[in-house]
């Protein structure tokens, strides 16, 4: 079955967002004190906020994405909180649509940005965010509330990065209108050299960006979740010095535009693209 043959729509009853709640818990794995409860997504769909759902041509509920109002960045934004697909529905560009149709109905309401934060580890929702919607990393955030953070990391918080999606950028329409790529990565461009990472420890600090360099290329190990307690240990290790380089880097108005792998690369490594994007940001 292909994701055509899903239907999309605003989610409004109580029973739509009790299925959003099942999926929460038995989909996502989160705790009873980390769900999203059906009561505040009946009242945030009515004062700004929504969820959107996929359908299946039986009428189950098999994904949804949600979101409510903020403000960030100077201006009003809706704050997109979770994104899920049943394990059973994946692999057919679900969460891409669901992502397309959270854009068209906040267009609707007169709003130009969503935001959402995700593991810097985590490649599939990079990938999906930079690579597949255009979205940019503009933010490194420390000690950030995480619904995922107790049952994979066992912490209430942990450091994410912050992605902007700019729903009307010409980038963005270029981006979402094309299938769905990984970007090219000369070696020039990466920060440290590929070889130097064979073993995938990371040196105690990465090279600083110089303004002459447009764009730049940062390492980092991919799929944190489920991770083995040595792959834990050694992600700490990386968020401390990915941690320092993303933050300068932004900081002289690098932006992350998407995630790619090479070809000589191991399994479980990745490098962030940054593109300079104005002197300070």
């Amino acid at each position: 079955m292909s994701s055509e043959e899903f239907t999309t729509r605003n989610l409004t009853s109580i029973e739509e967002f009790e299925e959003v709640v099942s999926l929460q818990r038995f989909e996502l794995g989160l705790a009873d004190e980390d769900i999203f409860p059906h009561k505040l997504l009946t009242i945030a769909s009515n004062h700004g906020g929504m969820a959107v759902g996929a359908v299946s041509p039986e009428g189950k509920l098999v994904g949804f994405v949600s979101n409510f109002p903020g403000y960030r960045y100077g201006r009003i934004i809706e704050w997109s909180y979770l994104l899920c697909v049943l394990a059973s529905a994946r692999g057919r560009g679900l969460e891409r649509r669901l992502k397309l149709a959270q854009r068209d109905a906040v267009l609707e309401r007169g709003v130009s940005d969503i935001c959402w934060a995700f593991s810097p580890f985590d490649f599939e929702s990079a990938s999906r965010s930079l690579n597949d919607l255009g979205a940019q990393v503009v933010e490194y955030a420390t000690d950030f509330p995480d619904p995922f953070s107790v049952s994979q990391r066992g912490s209430f918080k942990s450091d994410v990065l912050i992605a902007r999606w700019k729903l009307e950028d010409p980038t963005v329409v270029k981006r979402i209108s094309s299938l769905p790529r990984e970007l090219e990565i000369p070696n020039e461009i990466c920060l440290i050299k590929p070889e130097e990472t064979e073993r995938f420890y990371p040196p105690h600090v990465l090279p600083a960006a110089e303004h002459t360099e447009n764009t730049i290329a940062l390492p980092v190990p991919i799929s944190a979740s489920g991770m083995s307690e040595p792959d834990r240990e050694l992600v700490k290790v990386w968020s401390r010095v990915l941690g320092k380089a993303l933050k300068s880097c932004l900081s002289k108005g690098y932006v992350a535009t998407g995630i790619s792998r090479l070809e000589k690369d191991p399994p479980g490594k990745a490098w962030y693209i940054l593109e300079r994007k104005t002197r300070k940001q």
